[in-house]
């Protein structure tokens, strides 16, 4: 829901605020007797969140700047709007108490007009000089493995090297995982097994009735309702992360009698494509290959969240 609107005076903002002072005294206050500023315009709101968000900034790049070497790690991603955002982390030593720590800190997102590794190395070079960043403090480089990003020449580390030649290029753990889960899993039996549960997840997502009949079914079955942990439907897999595919399949393995039951009851009501998706499921390759794969990428999903990336 929009919070403005296209009126001010109608805006869901307004009405939120309105029925907040019905039990805020001060508030209320406020909105009777402020005359000359409210704060209740969008100009001066989002100026109060910049002053916040510049003086985090600070004290984050501050930081930073004290420290004697740093880490760069940068990725990008397309934004609803389709629009490539760039994202810059730095990971830094830092001395507490005579501890020396290692931290990370997410600095922003950046838009970036192109992908070439030129138009990025550009781009962060200008973000370092920007925030007052000390580029010869520059040890190491964390992109993924993109041409781009990893290139010899051309590639944001080769660019970014000619400035600051101390910073080695590491390839991002996450993306070495994920590019291996990738590669493991070209087998027919997997992709096959992959796309049965993707498909099976969409048509009790965006049916009424195969859902009706999953939750009945669900319900009635006390053990993988506790198996679940309260979950009302399946979950779809990722597309891009395989080993966050390790939620789906695990929902998908611990609902497997529910959904096998609900298809059944789903094919007595001429479902055909119900009787489909059960024949698949209760084959034998199909359920060795579920089992496997979900206990190899809940491990992999274990190793990514303990933090072994760069």
């Amino acid at each position: 829901m929009p919070l403005r609107g296209h009126t001010e005076e109608k805006s869901n903002f307004i009405a939120t605020v309105k029925t907040i002072a019905k039990s805020d005294e001060v508030l209320a206050m406020h909105l009777e007797t402020a005359t000359l500023v409210k704060y209740t315009s969008p100009d001066i709101q989002n100026e109060l969140i910049d002053i916040c968000a510049d003086q985090i900034l600070d004290q984050l790049k501050e930081s930073c700047s004290n420290s004697p070497c740093l880490a760069i790690l940068a990725d990008e991603t397309t934004d609803k709007a389709t629009q490539t955002q760039l994202s810059v982390c730095f990971r830094f030593t830092e001395t507490i108490d005579n501890e020396v720590n290692v931290r990370g800190l997410f600095l922003g997102f950046m838009h970036a007009k192109a992908t070439t590794g030129e138009a990025i190395a550009n781009l962060l070079l200008e973000f370092m000089n920007k925030h007052g960043i000390c580029l010869q403090k520059l040890r190491a480089q964390g992109y993924g493995g993109a041409s781009n990003m990893s290139g010899r020449h051309n590639g944001v580390q080769a660019l970014t090297r000619n400035h600051a030649p101390d910073a080695v290029y590491v390839h991002c753990k996450a993306h070495c995982l994920n590019l291996a889960i990738v590669h493991s899993c070209k087998e027919p039996v997997v992709r096959t097994m992959m796309a049965t549960v993707q498909e099976i997840a969409f048509a009790f997502e965006y049916s009424a009735k195969r859902l009706k009949a999953f939750s009945e079914e669900l319900t009635g079955n006390a053990v993988v309702r506790e198996a679940v942990d309260k979950q009302t439907k399946l979950k779809k897999l990722c597309e891009t992360r395989w080993f966050s595919r390790s939620d789906a399949l695990t929902t998908f393995k611990h609902a497997f009698p529910v959904v096998v039951d609900s298809l059944e009851h789903l094919r007595n009501n001429r479902d055909d494509k119900a009787w489909m998706f059960r024949a698949a499921i209760l084959r034998f390759d199909f359920i060795v290959c579920l089992v496997v794969c979900q206990h190899i990428l809940n491990c992999s999903s274990v190793i990514f969240s303990t933090g072994y990336i760069l």
